[in-house]
């Protein structure tokens, strides 16, 4: 039977399902528009990026045998101040690195500090300050007469608060 002008129990669900359509999109949009807006602090992470890129990347510190890239082993006549900016240096952005034996004894340092950087790192010990100080110490091994050497390198990183 077709009723003409008559109200159908399709007619009225559909406000209902258009309500509810609505909302969830609504939901959703506030949803993702909050979790997506979130400020989130990567200087931490930069940091951990940075150290990363200067123990295994070839331009930096990783040593290169015949075998090719060794992971883990440093060439410490890498470690100079001409060869560590061309392969990681970030604008505002200071280490500085020590290479110590396992005794303690300091085998090579190198500082890449500005010098107004320089004068941050006694303030990284201080609670509230516009720098994010980070300290790394990595196990690594260098090459001393054809023999693999174990040390500690220690990489002070001041990177400015984003």
């Amino acid at each position: 039977m077709n009723k003409k002008g008559g109200v159908s129990m399709e007619a009225i669900g559909s406000p209902w399902k258009f309500f509810l359509l609505v909302l969830v999109v609504v939901y959703i949009f506030f949803f993702l528009s909050n979790h997506l807006n979130l400020d989130m602090d990567t200087v931490e992470v930069q940091q951990e990026m940075l150290v990363t890129e200067l123990i295994y990347s070839p331009t930096c510190l990783a040593y290169e045998g015949d075998i090719g890239i060794r992971v883990g082993v440093i060439d410490i006549d890498k470690m100079n101040k001409e060869n560590l900016n061309v392969c990681a240096s970030k604008a505002g952005t200071g280490y500085r690195m020590a290479l110590k034996s396992m005794t303690g004894e300091i085998i090579k340092t190198v500082d890449m500090m500005d010098s107004d950087l320089e004068v941050q790192i006694p303030v990284c010990k201080i609670k509230e300050n516009p720098f994010t100080c980070g300290e790394f110490n990595e196990f690594v091994l260098y090459p001393v007469d054809e023999k693999l050497k174990p040390a500690i390198l220690k990489i002070e990183v001041v990177s400015p608060d984003e």
